[in-house]
């Protein structure tokens, strides 16, 4: 997925994607971030819905699904970012600067829906 050529989910629109992914879940899916500091201070860096199947821990984002391991090893490659930890619970408190639209998401829903259908933890192992 990407939002335009050259700019992606990494580019801002990682809360947006994250919350249509939780509404699209229907309580499956969960909200979850990468972290980093400034200071002492943390901060999300990175927005995702993560669910656990079996004893895998998935994470969902708009790359697709991986474990906490791909999406540090991402992170780096990609963003050249260490991340100073992962969060698998609501890190609203957390969030400074990152573009957020419930309007946006609303219609990315509604997009994930149309063209997966409900969702189902199988369509992230397949």
């Amino acid at each position: 997925m990407s939002l335009l050529p050259g700019c992606g989910w990494l580019d801002g629109g990682c809360l947006i994607l994250r919350k249509a992914l939780i509404q699209w879940g229907a309580g499956s899916l969960q909200p979850g971030a990468s972290l980093r500091m400034r200071g002492s201070v943390a901060y999300v860096d990175h927005g995702f819905a993560w669910l656990d199947v079996e004893d895998r821990r998935l994470i969902l984002d708009g790359d697709g699904v991986q474990d906490e391991v791909g999406l540090r090893q991402k992170l780096v490659q990609l963003e050249n970012v260490h991340p100073s930890g992962v969060r698998y619970s609501d890190d609203h408190e957390l969030i400074v600067g990152i573009p957020q639209d419930s309007s946006a998401a609303e219609r990315l829903f509604e997009l994930l829906s149309r063209r997966f259908g409900a969702f189902h933890p199988e369509l992230l192992t397949q």
